[in-house]
């Protein structure tokens, strides 16, 4: 018998009936080459978070799916026990009409093999040698979850997949090829031969006037608005890492030029704690109307928790795909771009100043460059215009070329 559906049996004989038991199976593999050396680090993962009504309140345990039966046991007894001294919020989330997608992580998590992974990477590797001559050093991490959530209603399983690649020439260490969600089979020889050209682009200072036109293309825009989110999470608000304060919710923070959505993460369909994820509009017509939180932090800021914590991290926020849409509906051109950005190597939220820094791939009439660039966030979000309809997901975020108009 299934480890969850033997723990709900448990459950079920000392007169719990409102339960939630969200199982993790986890398959893992890290492959490093380093000079000439290789090491591979192999991981199967299988633990429960079992949380359940009791007449005292709410409780919770996490467990081993390797647990014998009579410690989950124990486990039980003293939960219940000590149902008083926590404090969780309790969803009853509709599920009706969920089903399981048996997609291409569902494939990869049943077909998964570590051997199969290796003897890939290897061929891969062996191809792009043969085009560039150079000695390099190689990390692949590859994450594929099964996820399963067991209720007195319903029972559901969801798949998703992570993967880093990573290789850097080992002599001055200047030239790298860095890739995400790639997978066994994936062709991945151009990919690596044009980011490892990438990397000798010359490296420029420039200064940003206050009348330039600056065109932010889709994977430079992701980064801005994965760092950019940050300051919407409850644990930054309430550790004083945002701008943002929670009295601001239900108060104009900027021009009304765009939403914030919070989306689904490649069909999960619930969190780390048993709740359904939904649409969350964050900032509507320039509004704060909400925030982003999970259990752990809503309960000091007096939020509502749904569909927010991380599957992997509880403590965090990290499955949500995020859409900017913006309201503005004229259309700026291409031409008298004074600045192309193309991509940020480094993209981070200076939260005291309001300002966004970064190392950038640029373009102006002197050729290609990568330089430090910096602004201030609010004034870049009050002048931001699409420039077509064309949008796209980049690192969890549906985004589009922009142009900032300074």
């Amino acid at each position: 018998m299934e480890k969850d559906k033997c723990i709900e049996g448990k459950l079920l004989s000392k007169g719990i009936k409102e339960y939630k038991i969200i199982r993790t199976i986890s398959k893992s593999l890290k492959y490093i080459e380093y000079f000439g050396k290789t090491s591979i680090e192999e991981l199967l993962e299988d633990k429960m978070l079992v949380r359940f009504k009791t007449e005292g309140g709410i409780a919770q345990f996490t467990v081993s799916s390797f647990q014998s039966d009579n410690i989950i046991d124990t486990i039980i007894e003293a939960s219940i026990k000590n149902t008083m001294k926590m404090s969780f919020q309790w969803h009853d989330d509709n599920f009706s009409n969920v089903k399981i997608e048996q997609n291409k992580n569902y494939n990869r998590f049943c077909s998964f093999s570590v051997d199969d992974y290796i003897m890939w990477i290897n061929e891969e590797m062996d191809n792009v040698l043969k085009e560039i001559k150079l000695s390099l050093n190689t990390v692949y991490t590859v994450n594929i979850n099964k996820y399963c959530l067991r209720t007195n209603k319903v029972y559901l399983e969801q798949y998703n997949a992570d993967s880093e690649f990573l290789c850097v020439e080992n002599i001055k260490f200047k030239r790298k090829a860095k890739l995400s969600n790639i997978f066994f089979k994936d062709h991945i020889v151009d990919s690596i031969i044009e980011n490892l050209n990438k990397a000798e682009i010359q490296s420029n200072n420039i200064n940003l006037n206050q009348k330039q036109r600056i065109l932010i293309k889709a994977e430079g825009v992701s980064a801005l608005l994965n760092s950019y989110i940050l300051m919407y999470y409850s644990n930054y608000v309430y550790l004083n890492q945002s701008f943002i304060k929670t009295n601001y919710i239900g108060k104009q923070i900027s021009k009304s030029n765009f939403d914030l959505i919070a989306m689904p993460y490649n069909g999960i369909k619930f969190d780390s704690e048993g709740s359904r994820i939904l649409k969350k509009v964050i900032v509507e017509s320039g509004k704060l109307v909400n925030l982003l939180s999970n259990n752990s932090y809503s309960k000091y800021l007096n939020l509502n928790s749904f569909g927010n914590a991380s599957l992997d991290m509880p403590n965090t926020i990290s499955h949500q795909q995020l859409i900017f849409k913006f309201k503005n509906s004229e259309r700026i051109t291409y031409e008298a771009i004074d600045l192309i950005i193309y991509q940020f190597e480094y993209a981070n939220m200076d939260f005291k100043n309001n300002e966004f820094r970064g190392i950038a791939i640029c373009s102006d009439e002197s050729g290609y460059f990568r330089t430090p660039i910096s602004f201030n966030i609010k004034d870049a979000f009050d002048n931001i215009y699409p420039v077509d309809d064309k949008s796209t997901w980049i690192n969890n975020v549906y985004c589009q070329d922009v142009i900032i108009l300074r």
